[in-house]
């Protein structure tokens, strides 16, 4: 059916700090699990950056602005990525760390497997976030806003539509997304874990300067 699964990808940009700017593109899955009067883009757009974006972007480092968030339907090959502009910043002044340092939140079904599981990567991270002598890890400031964007990173969006949009992971490789009829494989986010050590996200290296 289609409207049942459903794909929104936010979109931002660190700034420069001396070589170059990156893109960044965090992706979301979701259920339709109640179905409401209609189905409009604008109206889960805005849902989702109400309770998702705004509080990821509290937790990260000014370095980054938000551009905007696609949103499309997964179960109809043809459905178009609709844009819808934001300009959401990162909350937490200062030095950042570099770009390819990221926050992990993994996400977990009730299935065991590589298929389903999932993760988010978020950054640009401030250097305030972590505490000298533990330069590797969050510290307790910074844990206690990353929690809330885990909780943000899979909590049930409900649109002015009244439907109701469940986090799911998406199985990618188990999934057929491109021609219709669609075959999706997905599984209900049941809870997140927040790693408190500094992950690495290499593809957001900065370019070489002499």
């Amino acid at each position: 059916m289609a409207g049942a699964h459903l794909e929104i990808q936010m979109h931002g940009t660190i700034a420069a700090g001396g070589s170059n700017a990156r893109a960044t593109v965090n992706t979301f899955h979701f259920r339709r699990s109640i179905i409401g009067a209609a189905l409009t883009k604008a109206n889960i757009d805005a849902a989702f950056q109400a309770s998702y974006a705004v509080t990821i972007a509290l937790a990260l480092s000014a370095r980054w602005t938000q551009g905007f968030n696609t949103v499309r339907f997964l179960d109809d090959a043809t459905d178009p990525p609709v844009a819808f502009n934001h300009a959401a910043v990162g909350a937490i002044a200062g030095d950042s760390l570099p770009m390819t340092n990221t926050v992990y939140i993994q996400l977990k079904t009730l299935l065991k497997g590589k298929s389903y599981r999932g993760n988010k990567k978020y950054g640009p991270i401030a250097e305030s976030d972590t505490t000298s002598g533990t330069d590797d890890l969050l510290n307790a400031g910074a844990i206690v806003r990353w929690q809330a964007a885990a909780v943000a990173s899979f909590q049930t969006l409900v649109d002015s539509d009244g439907n109701n949009w469940v986090a799911e992971v998406l199985s990618k490789t188990l999934s057929q997304l491109r021609v219709n009829p669609t075959t999706v494989v997905a599984n209900d986010v049941q809870s997140v874990r927040l790693r408190k050590s500094i992950g690495r996200l290499r593809k957001r290296e900065a370019k070489s300067v002499y």
